[in-house]
């Protein structure tokens, strides 16, 4: 198999395994966060997640919720983006945890270094280019990190694929896989 079919087979199994988990966690109609009780998702994030990452929890809960996001899909792009350093300035200027450039109609830099206006942003446009790729988690986060017209990029799928295999990681743990097990 060539490199470019290796990519391809690994993208759609992780996509895959994305949907399926997404599929098992019900939510509410009126709020977009999972109903309260239910056995797939208890609100909080996996395990998998190191200190620098899990410390910020009630902030990625909360805008998790907000947006009808998955914690752990948002942990998961913190990790690429940030590593969770709150402080990171990127070397195309975006800024903070999940790096949100700023805009004219987002926070400055300055505003967006504080963890809950970076992550209020950050997951309000995550969920946006997830809407506008109909639900397509592996293209979206493409779009998340290079715009929609970078999405056939290399750089850019990678950054996809990384971020679809932390969260599959996070999921597996959380749902009681080792964390350092070869269970992929």
């Amino acid at each position: 198999m060539t490199e470019e079919t290796c990519f391809k087979v690994r993208a759609v199994v992780l996509l895959a395994l994305l949907m399926n988990v997404l599929a098992a966690v019900p939510v509410s109609a009126q709020s977009g966060a999972p109903e309260s009780g239910s056995a797939e998702d208890d609100g909080s994030l996996s395990p998998f997640w190191e200190p620098v990452v899990s410390r910020w929890e009630d902030i990625i809960v909360r805008y998790a919720g907000r947006r009808g996001l998955d914690p752990d899909l948002v942990a998961s792009v913190i990790w690429k983006e940030s590593r969770g350093i709150s402080t990171v300035q990127g070397p195309t200027g975006a800024v903070g945890l999940m790096c949100v450039k700023p805009f004219p109609w987002r926070p400055d830099a300055e505003e967006l270094e504080n963890p809950w206006t970076n992550v209020a942003a950050g997951t309000r446009t995550l969920a946006q280019v997830i809407r506008d790729g109909n639900g397509d988690a592996f293209y979206a986060l493409a779009a998340y990190n290079g715009g929609w017209d970078q999405i056939h990029l290399r750089v850019t799928r990678n950054y996809a694929t990384d971020v679809l295999d932390h969260y599959a990681r996070a999921v597996a743990v959380k749902g009681g896989l080792p964390h350092d097990g070869d269970w992929m």
